[in-house]
């Protein structure tokens, strides 16, 4: 598996279906805040890397218009807050538990 994919939908549209990634992908009606927190928080049981599929940047991780991080914002605070080393974090770069994964991982 190379990761569980997080960020914006259009970004996370374009690995559904391809072998090794791991996207929510729920229909409209059935997605929810508290789903998608379940799903990170699955992940995040089983120390499973995670892969940013937008770039992290003020814009992706914070909804000005509403005041409020994004969903992908609230994502990587999830992380961060599970003991994930998202410092630098960046499209495409496997995330995951501990400062000490990116080296035994060799990210």
């Amino acid at each position: 598996m190379y990761g569980k994919q997080l960020g914006k939908q259009a970004d996370t549209a374009a690995y559904i279906g391809k072998p090794g990634f791991n996207v929510l992908n729920l229909p409209k009606e059935e997605w929810s805040m508290a789903n998608n927190d379940a799903w990170v928080q699955g992940g995040m049981d089983r120390g499973a890397p995670f892969m940013p599929a937008s770039e992290p940047n003020p814009s992706s991780v914070f909804n000005l218009s509403r005041g409020e991080l994004s969903v992908f914002g609230r994502e990587l605070r999830q992380l961060f807050n599970g003991g994930y080393d998202i410092q630098g974090a960046q499209q495409g770069e496997l995330l995951g538990p501990g400062q000490d994964w990116a080296a035994a991982s060799g990210q």
